[in-house]
């Protein structure tokens, strides 16, 4: 099973689970608090300033963002193996059995859905996507626990999440990532990755998709070009993935480690250890396209629109600096004339002797 990681919204926020200990870190990779637990934990995600955890017993808690401080604990009576929030607070928990809807403080609900492994929530909080171990994929109305669709992918599901710029699915399913129909019922397009996928990460417009391929490799996807952008390697083995704002990646390893990366200007900051744990060594490899993300979002910001526009220079545009030159030059003629004219009148008005007549000399 995959060890769990969650990167807030804002970027300030990292927890990396370590069996039954999460470690949390700020932004900048610097520790922020930990809490060790008696179960293994499954699940963990940021709502706001709160951090939960769900762990393979069910407990439900909610941690304070500041200080660690315990918030509620709450037993689910599920044997959970993974989780999806909503921001507005409804939580699915998957287990071997059901999925169970959690929304206030309401008692639980489940959804007959057995050996659910991957969750996520669609445009809101009335709608799940639900992928499991046989590799069917259900699209749920989360009041009724009805199907709206549902379809065979022929390998387990590892990864599901709806993206907003492409208003579909994208489920990550053996060796590939389909854009599924909002209602579940067809494959929109599909694209490869070398081997199959183990997690996957969808950016919080929806545009680029990260997946963690077996041998220590994530793959960037352009989900709007169709395209790979890149791979992220690393010698040490990768645990999971999750987005942050922007285009910040968060990459999760043993121990409690990870490395934040922001895939456009390549920028990376790695977590330092919590106190009482060793400082481990490790390197990530990018071979990300920066530029061609960046082009890609500057695009999308522009609606579609030209980015830059060629402005051609004023048809007169020669004529004019030569004019101007031409113009100063004249002048400086005339002036020049003009006193040689004055001088000349002045010499021979001496020489005739006429200039002893003029009153005003």
């Amino acid at each position: 099973m995959i060890t769990p990681v969650a990167f807030s919204a804002d970027g300030d926020g990292l927890a990396c689970v370590d069996g039954p200990e999460v470690l949390v870190y700020d932004g900048r990779g610097r520790p922020a608090f930990k809490q060790h637990l008696h179960d293994l934990l499954v699940g963990v995600a940021w709502l706001g300033d709160q951090l939960l955890t769900i762990d393979d017993r069910g407990g439900l808690r909610r941690w304070r963002r500041a200080d660690g401080a315990l918030l509620e604990e709450r037993a689910t009576q599920t044997s959970a193996r993974g989780m999806a929030v909503h921001p507005q607070g409804s939580i699915a928990i998957l287990s071997l059995s059901s999925v169970a809807m959690i929304s206030g403080d309401a008692e639980p609900t489940h959804l007959d859905i057995a050996r659910a492994a991957a969750a996520g929530f669609g445009p809101d909080a009335a709608s799940l996507g639900v992928g499991d171990e046989s590799g069917t994929f259900w699209a749920l109305e989360v009041a009724s626990g009805a199907a709206w669709g549902q379809l065979a992918l022929e390998h387990p599901v590892r990864g599901v999440a709806w993206s907003p710029a492409l208003t579909c699915w994208i489920v990550a399913a053996g060796p590939a990532l389909h854009r599924v129909s909002g209602d579940g019922t067809q494959i929109q397009g599909s694209l490869q990755h070398p081997g199959d996928i183990r997690a996957m990460a969808l950016s919080t417009d929806g545009t680029i998709a990260a997946a963690l391929g077996p041998g220590g490799t994530v793959t960037a996807f352009d989900l709007e070009r169709g395209a790979p952008v890149g791979a992220l390697t690393s010698p040490r083995t990768m645990e999971a993935l999750a987005f942050g704002p922007q285009l910040q990646l968060a990459i999760s390893f043993d121990d409690g480690d990870a490395s934040l990366i922001d895939l456009v200007s390549g920028q990376q900051i790695r977590t330092e250890p919590h106190p009482g744990r060793g400082r481990n060594q490790w390197r990530i490899d990018n071979r990300v396209d920066g530029a061609s993300l960046r082009g890609a979002q500057a695009t999308r910001q522009a609606g579609g629109q030209p980015i830059a526009r060629y402005v051609p220079p004023p048809t007169d545009s020669g004529s004019g600096w030569l004019g101007g030159c031409l113009g100063v030059a004249t002048l400086l003629a005339v002036l020049t004339l003009t006193c040689a004219g004055l001088l000349t009148a002045i010499y021979v008005l001496r020489s005739s002797g006429l200039w002893e007549l003029i009153p005003f000399r």
